[in-house]
């Protein structure tokens, strides 16, 4: 323990073992050239109304994490459905419809919508996001404001480390208040505490807005990677979201 370790947030230390050090919200990007402003969807029930509504113009156009590939990707579909099952539900079934194309990572979902092959990017991890949207004028930032998932990388000292007091140092570093100013103005872009990044859509300060959902690190993230629980829930969205597509005429 020390004073930079005693300040961070319950939801992101674990036994003061491990220490969540960023604040990553999951987002929707979209490709504001193709996506008409009057269709941004700001919620997640407008995203799924929208993907009915307007079902012939973004079929086969939005696009998110194949939760059978990727781990990030199953933790945040597995955490939307703790939220709200009939909203999730709800979702799931219009992006089913919707033909939503199946990404292994961020970075091949955003690729796609910043060429235009998608317009709609969903559950897209915030950093990445951001950096991509400030490199591409076209891209564009949603924080949803009826909840956001906020996921945060963790840093931990093995006890087998080799030079403990540099170890210390650099942990200490990374949540100090410069340490965070450094992450947050080059890599991660969103804090708990501050506004928004210039340009992002959402509530001003997201960790003051009500909405943030934190993902704690702790036992729970076990308990979520339970071998007969992954299958289960994988197999549940696998005949929704894909094996129901190819029973559509």
């Amino acid at each position: 323990m020390s004073a930079e370790t005693a300040h961070v947030a319950n939801w992101a230390n674990w036994r003061d073992e491990v220490f969540g050090f960023t604040y990553e919200p999951a987002v929707f990007v979209y490709n504001a050239r193709l996506v008409p402003s009057g269709d941004v969807p700001r919620t997640h029930i407008e995203l799924a109304d929208l993907l009915r509504r307007r079902i012939d113009f973004y079929r086969g156009r939005v696009g998110t994490f194949d939760i059978r590939l990727s781990g990030i990707g199953y933790l945040l579909a597995f955490s939307d459905a703790r939220q709200t099952t009939a909203v999730y539900g709800r979702l799931l079934e219009s992006m089913s419809r919707a033909e939503t194309v199946v990404r292994c990572c961020t970075a091949e979902t955003l690729q796609d919508v910043a060429n235009g092959s998608l317009y709609i990017g969903y559950n897209m991890i915030g950093s990445y996001a951001y950096a991509a949207a400030r490199g591409n004028s076209d891209l564009r930032v949603v924080v949803p404001r009826d909840y956001a998932l906020i996921l945060s990388r963790g840093a931990l000292i093995p006890k087998t480390a080799p030079n403990m007091d540099v170890a210390k140092r650099f942990l200490d570093y990374l949540l100090s208040a410069r340490g965070q100013k450094v992450a947050r103005d080059s890599a991660f872009f969103f804090a708990e505490n501050g506004q928004l990044p210039e340009g992002a859509d959402g509530p001003e300060k997201l960790g003051e807005s009500g909405i943030a959902r934190a993902i704690r690190i702790g036992p729970a993230l076990l308990a979520v990677q339970d071998e007969a629980l992954r299958r289960r829930f994988i197999e549940d969205w696998s005949k929704s979201m894909i094996d129901a597509q190819g029973q559509r005429p």
